[in-house]
């Protein structure tokens, strides 16, 4: 990430001594501007961030010291290098109290301020690792208390006093999105577009394809509802979008909650089929399975649509599938053991319709009836998807579905028998063999960060030196320079 900067000198030469003897590229240094008077410093700090200021002492208008003291008073993250054209002990200490340490006499000698900014980069950077641990800390905090306030059905405004910046923002609502196939760029997206918003945010959940967001809303909810609903419709496939009404930050925040999932679940049932055959009774499911298996292929499809298209609600339709998945089990001469309520929740995301869930369940039906592999079928279809993953695996787009797609069964199905057989998802692996991959090019000092986590699959740097540290424990960039715990 380049360091922005920014010269400020009264004497036209200095500036452009300085701008011409800076390594620009080995420091990864942009210059912003440069300005010769302290009131043009302050103008370029207020529409910029700058990360390091060279800053002469004596200057038209406002001094240097009197933009340090700016700085410090505003609790700006700059770094700030002074240069003056003599040696004054009483300069050095005023400046030490705004947190200065970096103090340069003239004429600036190109190895002494290229070692200042240097010192100056390892601050910023200080700086930054410090702000992005407070700002994870403080939105973990956040999510944690947003959460118990849920359980029990507390108010927004108990949060106030720990988090005073949600006080501008009198009202709330939730947000539940499912979208038709996991996506990293959606979740990108989707946050980015808030950001642009006047809103706070707080995410809940991130399950593969479905998020649930409460959002903090200012005066006008309505223009908020209608400008995200036209962005998900224009920008990002989705397959449905659910909400609670708007609600008060001093209403207790359950009921919303529970609303606007209610909302998210009906979308199994927005196209109910005619003239339905309800089935009340589950032990008819184990009873008639194989009977109507046997009779056929149309005959277990309809039967399989005549089970799902009973259910009443969300809560009778995940009994249902239960019931169903273990009924294929019972007679399932590979006495296969699956995970019935983890593999229940994964067909419900990847569905947001009857008719989808009813197709899964006839295909694993003819998997687990019809069919009689042998335990080892299983080891070669998963070597199958981690040829593929060893293939494609710089391609950003691929997921569990493309995985699912190429093999030809469901994603909830070879997901399964995936972490049967290897002890890990299929999102897992890809992550992992990502990972080890960039591990030999990291090695390469010709090839920047950025470049090695596209050439691994990853279009947002950030994200892979983040996967990369949780998973080796250290940086990419600890790691291309040799730092790592082992060495």
């Amino acid at each position: 990430m380049a360091y922005s900067l920014l010269i400020a000198d009264d004497e036209y030469f200095i500036r452009q001594k300085l701008k011409r003897i800076i390594d620009y590229e080995g420091l990864d240094i942009t210059l912003v501007a440069d300005v010769e008077n302290g009131q043009e410093v302050i103008d370029c700090l207020t529409s910029h961030c700058i990360d390091l200021l060279i800053l002469d002492i004596n200057m038209p208008f406002l001094s240097g010291l009197d933009v340090a003291k700016y700085i410090f008073d505003n609790n700006i993250q700059t770094e700030v290098i002074v240069l003056s054209g003599y040696a004054d002990f009483e300069y050095a200490q005023v400046l030490m109290q705004y947190h200065v340490k970096n103090y340069i006499l003239k004429p600036v000698a190109n190895t002494t301020l290229h070692e200042s900014l240097k010192k100056a980069i390892v601050a910023v950077n200080e700086n930054r690792r410090q702000r992005e641990a407070q700002v994870a800390h403080n939105y973990h905090t956040l999510v944690a208390n947003v959460k118990q306030i849920i359980s029990e059905n507390g108010m927004i405004t108990s949060l106030y006093p720990e988090c005073p910046f949600l006080s501008p923002y009198p009202f709330c609502v939730f947000l539940c999105v499912h979208t038709n196939r996991y996506s990293n760029q959606f979740f990108i997206d989707f946050f980015t577009f808030l950001d642009t918003l006047d809103v706070q945010y707080v995410l809940l959940l991130e399950d593969n394809h479905i998020l649930h967001v409460l959002v903090l809303l200012g005066a006008n909810s309505s223009e908020f509802l209608q400008s995200t609903k036209a962005f998900l419709e224009q920008n990002i496939k989705f397959s449905f979008l659910a909400q609670s009404s708007v609600f008060s930050v001093d209403e207790p925040v359950a009921p919303y909650y529970k609303a606007a999932i209610s909302n998210f679940n009906q979308r199994f049932f927005l196209h109910p089929k005619q003239e339905q055959r309800k089935i009340t009774d589950f032990s008819d499911i184990r009873k008639n399975m194989i009977k109507n298996a046997h009779a056929g292929a149309q005959t277990l499809d309809q039967y399989m649509s005549d089970i799902i298209c009973s259910a009443e609600n969300y809560k009778h339709l995940n009994l249902l599938l239960n019931e169903v998945l273990f009924s294929f089990y019972l007679y399932d001469n590979r006495n296969v053991s699956l995970d019935i309520p983890e593999l229940v929740q994964e067909i419900l995301s990847e569905n947001d319709d009857l008719d989808g869930i009813a197709n899964v369940l006839c295909l694993l039906a003819k998997t687990h009836i019809y069919t009689s592999y042998q335990l080892d079928s299983d080891v070669f279809l998963c070597q199958k998807v981690v040829d593929y993953i060893e293939t494609y695996f710089a391609e950003s787009t691929i997921s569990v579905a493309t995985v699912a797609t190429h093999v030809g069964l469901t994603p909830s199905y070879i997901g399964s028998i995936f972490k049967k057989v290897h002890k890990k998802s299929i999102n897992q692996y890809i992550t992992e063999f990502r990972l080890q991959s960039s591990e030999q090019l990291l090695m390469d000092p010709t090839l920047k960060i950025s470049d090695i986590a596209t050439m691994v699959g990853y279009t947002d740097a950030f994200y892979f030196s983040k996967r990369f540290k949780q998973f080796y424990g250290y940086s990419p960039k600890h790691h291309k320079q040799g730092k790592t715990p082992s060495l």
